[in-house]
């Protein structure tokens, strides 16, 4: 018997919310996969802002290693653009390391 492989994926709102994903081996984990966890992570961390009656961050770093080429792209660019521009965030940052 073979041990299945699994791949595990995250996003840490510091002081908010952890979400994990953890998904098949075989299983397609590309950017939009990276932008779907990107978006509940944000998401989370302003509706429990939101409820406990606490301002929402005005600013996001988003943190990767330089081994995420899921992350370097013109999707998840567009999408911490588009924060920005609706007024989300004040400011938006990627920082790959």
């Amino acid at each position: 018997m073979q041990r299945p492989k699994l791949k595990l994926h995250g996003g840490w709102a510091f002081g908010h919310t952890l979400q994990l994903v953890i998904i098949e081996e075989n299983q397609y984990a590309g950017s939009a996969m990276v932008q779907e966890i990107l978006m509940m992570t944000i998401e989370k961390a302003m509706a429990q802002c939101r409820d406990r009656g606490d301002p929402c961050p005005d600013t996001i770093v988003i943190v990767g290693d330089n081994t995420v080429k899921e992350l370097k792209n013109t999707v998840n660019l567009s999408y911490a653009a588009s924060l920005v521009l609706h007024s989300k965030v004040r400011f938006a940052s990627f920082v790959i390391y």
